[in-house]
């Protein structure tokens, strides 16, 4: 896999926000609530002969369950992967928190699944084209209050080669380590 070049680069971070407020007085009682989420993007923009980055802060109201943190990425590779493994591993993940991942060419798509504890998941695509794939990372996790410093999520991306009753040469391409404690 030498002759083939990859990037992974972070393209967002968003974070989701909920807040609830009950009152009551006497014997009336009410209350309301809001959802949503805020935080950045980040985009390349093409001025002539330089190209760069643009920061630009986002945020939407009323999201239906938003996730605690989306983490935006890019995945560029140069040509053609016969067997791309897209791996989640998690370590110190509190109970009832979950995970997705979204992928703009879909075969790498995770699903919402409920992650706690130390635990790995992995999907592959065969074979990867050559150009770019987007991700967002979804992470929710239900009790904050019970990450530690151990606490943390990593994506990876492997090429594999080899199989069909032989062995299997795993080259890990890019890694993405998010520390949530």
């Amino acid at each position: 896999m030498s002759d083939v070049n990859t990037t992974l680069t972070l393209t967002g971070f968003h974070t989701g926000l909920s807040s609830a407020l009950q009152t009551t007085v006497g014997t009336i009682s009410g209350g309301s609530s809001m959802n949503g989420s805020t935080g950045f993007t980040i985009s390349k923009e093409q001025g002539g002969d330089l190209t760069f980055s643009v920061v630009s802060l986002t945020g939407d109201v009323d999201v239906v369950d938003p996730a605690t943190i989306t983490i935006g990425a890019l995945f560029t590779q140069d040509a053609r992967i016969s067997d791309l493994e897209l791996e989640l591993r998690w370590s110190d993940i509190p109970a009832e928190s979950e995970i997705a991942v979204q992928s703009s060419t879909g075969d790498l798509t995770v699903n919402r699944r409920s992650m706690s504890g130390d635990g790995n998941f992995s999907v592959s695509a065969q074979p990867a084209k050559a150009g770019e794939t987007e991700f967002a990372i979804a992470i929710w996790i239900k009790k904050p209050e019970a990450l530690t410093a151990n606490s943390a999520v990593t994506l990876t991306l492997s090429s594999l080669e080899g199989g069909g009753g032989g062995p299997v040469k795993q080259t890990l391409l890019e890694k993405l380590h998010i520390d949530l404690g």
